[in-house]
C-alpha cells in the first residue's frame, strides 16, 4: 500500500486520536509529541501526526513526520498534504513556516525562520534580540538531505534543493539550487527535453 492508501485506510483511526488527543492541555499533547518522536513505525506516524494536528497552525492530509524530527514553535507552522520530513529534520516556526502540498523534505535538513542579530557591539550576539521571518516552500518541492534553509526564504513551485544546499535567499520557479549559498544551476525544463 502505498503512502495516500495507507493514510486513507487509517483515516478513521487517526481522526479519533485526534479528538481525544485535543481535550489533553496543549502542555501535555507538546510533551507527548517529544515523548514520540522516537517512536517507529505506522504507531509512531499516526500518534505524532494527531498530536500535530492538535498543536500546529494548519495540517493537511498525508504527512509522515519520521522519527527524530524536531519542531519548535509549532503553532506557527502549517504544513500542507502530501508531505514527507525525514529523520532528524530540525523545524523552528518562530517566525512562520508554511510547506505547501507535495512536498519531501530529505533527513538532517534545517528551517530555521530566524536569525540572531548582531550589530551592538556592546553586547554579546547570543544576548541581541532576534529577528523572525517567515519560510514558505511552495508545493511540489524536494529538498535534499541537509539542506539549511534561513529566515526570509521562498521555495518556489517545483524546485530541487540539492543536498547540502543553504538558501539565504528565495528562489525562481522549477529550478535546481546546490551549493553555499545556495544558487540556481539549472532549470527543470532544460534538463528534462
Amino acid at each position: 500500500m502505498r503512502g495516500r492508501e495507507l493514510f486513507q485506510w487509517f483515516k478513521p483511526f487517526i481522526a479519533l486520536l485526534t479528538v481525544l488527543f485535543s481535550v489533553l492541555p496543549r502542555t501535555v499533547r507538546k510533551k507527548l509529541f517529544i515523548y514520540h518522536r522516537k517512536t517507529n513505525g505506522k504507531y509512531g506516524m499516526a500518534i505524532r501526526y494527531a498530536l500535530l494536528k492538535t498543536l500546529c497552525e494548519g495540517l493537511g492530509d498525508n504527512v509522515s513526520i519520521h522519527p527524530e524530527v524536531y519542531i519548535f514553535n509549532e503553532n506557527h507552522l502549517k504544513i500542507g498534504s502530501n508531505v514527507s520530513i525525514h529523520p532528524m529534520c530540525y523545524i523552528d516556526a518562530v517566525g512562520g513556516v508554511d510547506i505547501g502540498d507535495d512536498v519531501s523534505i530529505a533527513h538532517r535538513t534545517s528551517l530555521i525562520s530566524f536569525n540572531h542579530q548582531f550589530n551592538d557591539m556592546k553586547k554579546n550576539i547570543k544576548d541581541q534580540p532576534i529577528r523572525v521571518a517567515a519560510i514558505s516552500i511552495c508545493n511540489n518541492v524536494w529538498i535534499g538531505a541537509n539542506v539549511c534553509v534561513l529566515s526570509g526564504v521562498e521555495i518556489a513551485s517545483g524546485c530541487v534543493i540539492g543536498a547540502g544546499t543553504v538558501l539565504t535567499k528565495s528562489t525562481e520557479k522549477n529550478a535546481i539550487y546546490a551549493g553555499v549559498p545556495g544558487r540556481r544551476t539549472a532549470l527543470r525544463e532544460k534538463l528534462i527535453n
